[in-house]
Formats: C-alpha cells, structure tokens, sequence
C-alpha cells in the first residue's frame, strides 16, 4: 500500500526509508513511475544472501554491521554496475540486547573493508534505534555515536567526507539532532498513526 508514501513525495519530500527489504522493492517501483528523483534508504537487516537486491534497489544503505557481509556486497556492486552506492557503517554504541550493529571496536575494520570496494562511497555511520531504549538510554547512545563519529574523523579512521551520522526517530529526534545527527529517519512524525495502522492491517510495516 503506496498511498501514504505517494502523498509525502507529492508533498515535496524526496529522501525515502524502509526498514524491511520485500516492502522497499514492492513500493518502489509504482512510487518511481509517479514522481522521479526520488533517493531511497535501507535501513534493515542486510543478510548476504539478499544484499543483491539491496544494492539494486537502494541508493543508500544504513546497515553495514559484519565483515562477514563484504564479499557479497563486493559482489552484487559490481554486477549491478551502479555509479554510486552510499553506505553507512552501523555501529551498536551501548552494546545492549539484541545485536544492532558492530561494536565500537569491530567499526575501524569496517570502515576499511568497505573504502577498499570499488563503487562504493562511505558516508558516515549509523544508529538503529530500538523501541525498548528508554529516553535515557537513547541519549546516551547518542552521546556515544557523536563522540565515536568525531574522534575517528580526527583520528583519520573515516575519511573527511564521511561526516554523516544517522539517528533518531519521530520520538528524538530533536535530541539526535542536538548530538550531530545528519540523517534522521522519521515514519510517525510524517506519515501519522493512521498511515502505520493501514499498513499494519495490509500486512506492511511502516
């Protein structure tokens, strides 16, 4: 169901994000014939045996987490012969519950891993935010992703372009701003509740 995300780029926004890789391909393509232009985010889980699809259907991807996954990203850029690919490492900066990207120390390697995949231009870093962080906790990890963002950039670990830092959502995102956010995916704030409820009973998620 395209409506709501049809609605926003008639409205002028023209960056779209989607968490679940099946959604972003179905709704891309009525989306594109409509309004061109638009730049697409994935924000999702990337297993290696999907990440073809990701690189074919996203100009950004947020979620770069394991070394495990570089040889097929590798792979499914060069066979898609894409001009650009923008990738944001994502960086688990609390090391709480489940595994929501690398640790802080797995990140340098990360960084150097995907500088070294030819079509490939390292942005920044990313955050996923998980709605069981409380509000104290999600302004710690934004301190922490700040401060990391930062001392690699002046440590040379992130090349001086790659400034961009991904975080926050409609119910932070003031704060993640606050903390040197560049990026920040909002779904509530734009599309509302009803939009979220008509996709949950379609079977999407927003």
């Amino acid at each position: 169901m395209v409506d709501p995300v049809l609605d926003a780029v008639n409205a002028g926004i023209r960056e779209l994000c989607e968490e679940y890789l099946p959604e972003g391909i179905t709704k891309r393509p009525p989306v594109d014939h409509r309004v061109p232009g638009i730049t697409w985010h994935f924000v999702g889980e990337l297993p290696p045996q999907k990440i073809h699809l990701a690189v074919e259907f996203f100009e950004w991807i947020h979620s770069v987490d394991r070394i495990t996954t570089i040889r097929s990203l590798s792979e499914a850029v060069a066979a898609k012969g894409k001009k650009e690919l923008k990738l944001l490492v994502e960086v688990n900066p609390l090391g709480k519950r489940k595994r929501m990207g690398a640790s802080p120390e797995e990140v340098p390697f990360l960084i150097e891993a995907v500088q070294r995949i030819p079509g490939v231009r390292l942005m920044g870093l990313s955050m996923k935010n998980e709605s069981a962080f409380s509000a104290k906790e999600s302004v710690e990890a934004f301190r922490a992703m700040e401060k990391l963002r930062n001392e690699f950039l002046n440590k040379g670990v992130l090349p001086t372009q790659a400034i961009d830092l991904a975080m926050g959502s409609s119910r932070d995102f003031e704060e993640a701003i606050s903390r040197g956010a560049t990026i920040v995916r909002l779904g509530k704030a734009v599309f509302g509740t009803r939009a979220e409820q008509q996709w949950a009973d379609e079977g999407w998620e927003s």
